[in-house]
């Protein structure tokens, strides 16, 4: 494995209510063409209350890595994914 890289989503707004408590809103981060996710994670602009993150994992291509954001707060988020690349020969 080599050409590791750090990608990282735009900030994507999760509103009150999103969904229930196991789906939420999906925040991708994807990998460029070529390169596989080896890692991930995701941020949330501000911890509260109500907010849950049900699920971080790679997506089922191995492309990049989701997180599922559920907001049961009392105002709209955001949230964003981040993924580790590498090309993989």
């Amino acid at each position: 494995m080599s050409g590791h890289e750090m990608i990282t989503s735009a900030d994507v707004n999760v509103p009150v209510g999103n969904g229930d408590y196991f789906t939420g809103r999906p925040v991708t981060a994807q990998c460029p063409g070529g390169k596989l996710a080896v890692g991930g994670g995701y941020y949330l602009n501000t911890i509260s209350d109500g907010v849950v993150v049900s699920h971080s994992r790679p997506t089922a291509a191995k492309t990049g890595w989701e997180a599922y954001v559920y907001n049961g707060s009392a105002s709209a988020k955001t949230a964003r994914a981040y993924v580790i690349c590498v090309s993989v020969s």
